[in-house]
């Protein structure tokens, strides 16, 4: 619908009651699109909690998703595309992200991410920080904290350094606890007061 519309610059859903996003008709297996011209994309304050971006087929320069409750986001592109990276503003701020993964080509986009229960343990999280590390992306976070694994909760995620961020291992020793530091691959052993009378096998 929308994507055939060839001076259409601002579409703007927000303040509304839309949850489900699958069954829009400017949607491509579930992905938006818009097409070339439209520049300014807002969805806040709605009900949306999962969301699907195909970067090849947008020209969107701002996209609005505050106030929603996001819990999983996919960005995805051609493999061979081969257009120069170009500035995109992603606000996901004030939802339900628990993980961001980073799978597409997202060089030169803008994300922020403030206000979302974060996991520092979730899978993709360090090749998120490492990828804002490199400056492929700029992220956000404001003055959120990390809200799980419990080793790590507190801890700022503007502030954090890849040799920060850990692992936690399930199957190790029975009495112990073991960690795994990305950064190197370092394992990390705590048998501290277990009670133990003997070193665990």
């Amino acid at each position: 619908m929308f994507s055939g519309l060839q001076s259409l610059e601002l579409l703007d859903l927000s303040s509304n009651q839309i949850s489900d996003t699958h069954n829009v008709q400017f949607e491509v297996e579930g992905f938006w699109v818009l097409g070339d011209h439209c520049r300014n994309l807002s969805l806040a304050n709605n009900k949306i909690r999962a969301f699907k971006w195909f970067s090849d087929y947008n020209k969107v320069q701002n996209v609005d998703l505050r106030f929603n409750k996001v819990e999983t986001i996919t960005f995805w592109s051609l493999e061979d595309y081969s257009e120069p990276s170009r500035k995109v503003n992603f606000d996901l701020s004030q939802n339900n992200l628990t993980e961001f993964n980073v799978e597409a080509n997202t060089q030169g986009y803008e994300i922020k991410l403030s206000k979302n229960p974060l996991n520092c343990d979730a899978d993709g999280f360090y090749q998120l920080i490492r990828g804002w590390k490199n400056r492929d992306f700029e992220l956000d976070f404001g003055d959120e904290t990390c809200h799980g694994p419990d080793f790590m909760e507190g801890k700022l995620l503007k502030d954090l350094q890849l040799n920060e961020i850990y692992h936690k291992i399930s199957n190790c020793f029975e009495v112990c606890s073991c960690l795994m530091r990305k950064f190197d691959a370092a394992l990390i052993v705590n048998c501290s007061s277990r009670g133990i009378s003997e070193p665990p096998r």
